[in-house]
């Protein structure tokens, strides 16, 4: 067996193994009102579309699960490319990558064309600018075998913090 084809067999066992812990932890959901995702914005979303037509009161949780899903994984993806690269931190060019290099996210590909992003054959030949600005300003934690989200937000919290800490020991 080539390495490439066991890249590719391990990449397909990293992505099942993926979907097999989103599957497991789904099927423990006891209460579905828990989110990542506000609920109140994607409703107002769906309203908004909808009009006036009527939808069952499971169609907000069901897809604000999908799209905790969707999210989850193409950060994976989009890790996955960061990686490949020794990178730490993903950029907007490891989203598009992984847009581009996965079939199923194509329709992305006119969003991200849209927000001046190159073309995706470009990205895909390995010609990604490194003064590409951070799509996701965040810190990707390499510990375990999947990346660990901390928000700017979290990171702006935790210099604080340490700037107290640090102001107080000084007193």
């Amino acid at each position: 067996m080539s390495t490439e084809s066991k890249g590719i067999e391990q990449e397909e066992d990293e992505i099942d193994e993926f979907w097999r812990r989103r599957q497991e932890d789904i099927e423990k959901i006891v209460d579905f009102d828990e989110h990542v995702l506000p609920m109140s914005c994607l409703e107002k979303i769906i309203h908004t579309k909808m009009d006036n037509m009527k939808m069952s009161s499971d169609t907000p949780p069901v897809l604000t699960k999908v799209c905790e899903l969707f999210i989850q994984e193409l950060s994976f993806l989009a890790w996955k490319c960061a990686k490949s690269h020794d990178r730490c931190d993903i950029l907007e060019s490891d989203i598009t990558e992984a847009v581009a290099s996965n079939e199923p996210y194509s329709f992305l590909n006119d969003v991200l064309l849209k927000n001046g992003e190159p073309s995706m054959t470009s990205m895909v030949q390995g010609s990604t600018s490194n003064t590409t600005p951070q799509l996701f300003q965040g810190r990707i934690s390499m510990m375990s075998s999947a990346p660990t989200v901390v928000t700017l937000q979290q990171q702006n919290k935790e210099k604080a913090d340490d700037e107290n800490h640090g102001t107080e020991m000084g007193k």
